[in-house]
């Protein structure tokens, strides 16, 4: 007979037990207090804000902050671009990743080694913002809205992953759709594109949230300008927070963000419940 590991943690130990109910506690309390501070900073009166003493309740309850939801011509112009920002970088990070992956998915693609392992050195040893600025400078783009969309339709970390799903798919899916006469593009639309289906639903929600949060392309190359024209709600929140030190006010806008997060995040679990029923 084996022995038995006394050491061995058993089912239903009340003190590991104990031990996850904290960790998952405490892991909740970091991950939520962020946001319930942005609450009540937004709720404070401007005068406490200013100061970031507001730790548990709001201190001097005021909603002049939420105000700049409504009034401020500048808000709703931050907002109409970042959905001007959002819907073309959704589409072409979207269309670039699924494409892309799909050629270096195909074994008699010359070169597919070296293309992937091309693809992979950046993802590894990027240079960060500073390249991409000097690069959008050179292209003329500098003060330009395309600046903003160019740097963010394209992503090696979506393509990676794309491409690990497509391998995934049997060989003998694809074998017998070949046979069957299919070519590239209906190998494309009509078996690897229905197989990424959750894959390409969360890269959507993924994306979204991402756009919604743009800021350093936008700071960099044309800082909102000229005339808040190409202001979105990450460089508008910033300008209140740093530029103003209407720290209630860059609160509010932030609240404003995180609602278009979470209406992302609910689409995608409807369409995860959907995909399940089906």
């Amino acid at each position: 007979m084996k022995k038995q590991n006394k050491n061995k943690i058993k089912e239903g130990n009340q003190a590991v037990t104990a031990v996850l109910y904290i960790l998952a506690a405490v892991a909740a309390l970091i991950t939520l207090y962020p946001m319930y501070y942005v609450l009540i900073l937004s709720l404070s009166d401007p005068a406490y804000a200013a100061t970031m003493r507001v730790y548990l309740l709001p201190k001097g309850f005021n909603l002049s902050a939420f105000e700049v939801l409504i009034t401020d011509t500048k808000m709703w112009r931050a907002y109409t671009n970042t959905i001007l920002y959002v819907l073309p970088t959704t589409v072409l990070m979207i269309a670039t990743s699924t494409v892309v992956a799909f050629g270096l998915n195909y074994k008699k693609l010359i070169g597919r080694k070296f293309l992937t392992m091309f693809l992979l050195i950046p993802m590894y040893f990027a240079g960060g913002t500073i390249p991409s600025f000097l690069l959008m400078v050179k292209l003329g783009l500098y003060d330009n809205p395309l600046s903003q969309i160019i740097p963010a339709c394209f992503s090696i970390w979506n393509i990676i992953l794309v491409k690990a799903y497509f391998r995934s798919i049997p060989e003998s899916l694809t074998e017998a759709a070949r046979i069957d006469g299919c070519n590239g593009w209906q190998l494309f639309r009509y078996i690897y594109l229905p197989n990424i289906k959750s894959t390409v639903n969360l890269m959507f929600v993924m994306i979204v949230i991402g756009s919604f949060l743009a800021f350093d392309y936008v700071k960099l190359l044309t800082g909102g300008g000229p005339a808040h024209s190409t202001e979105v709600l990450g460089t508008y929140a910033y300008s209140f927070a740093f530029s103003e030190m209407k720290v209630g006010k860059a609160a509010a806008v932030g609240l404003f963000m995180s609602f278009f997060g979470l209406i992302a995040s609910l689409i995608y679990t409807r369409m995860s419940r959907k995909e399940n029923m089906d």
